[in-house]
């Protein structure tokens, strides 16, 4: 965290993992009100609530993922190229107003994150 209360993380850069069929699933941000979707490996972690995950095959309409519903659910139809990359310290990222988790690190690692970012001057008023 910076000096002003800012949450910083180092760059990274995504590893070509492979190919395969992804899941897509649209969601409703409960703070924005707007639509997205994200697409993922069937055993990629998504933050459901403060350090707590889900895998996204157990994900199903009208489960809450942190901040977000999700609306519909799909297996993508061909094989696509999938990415991973590292978040050192906090082993998580936020994409597609979704929280996504990387490479099944640890949770205590989420908790710390959403400690720092609660602790951020721009999320008071949330």
């Amino acid at each position: 965290m910076s000096e002003q209360g800012q949450v910083i993380a180092p760059r990274t850069k995504p590893v070509k993992k492979g190919r395969k069929k992804l899941i897509k699933i649209k969601i409703y941000n409960d703070l924005s009100h707007k639509s997205d979707e994200i697409k993922v490996t069937d055993d990629h972690g998504l933050m459901i609530n403060y350090g707590h995950y889900m895998l996204a095959r157990d994900c199903r309409v009208g489960d809450h993922l942190h901040q977000a519903e999700v609306r519909s659910i799909e297996e993508c139809s061909e094989e696509e190229d999938y990415y991973d990359f590292h978040v050192p310290v906090f082993h998580n990222y936020l994409a597609q107003s979704v929280y996504h988790h990387n490479s099944g690190k640890s949770a205590g690692c989420a908790r710390a994150f959403l400690a720092a970012c609660v602790a951020a001057p721009w999320h008071k008023g949330y």
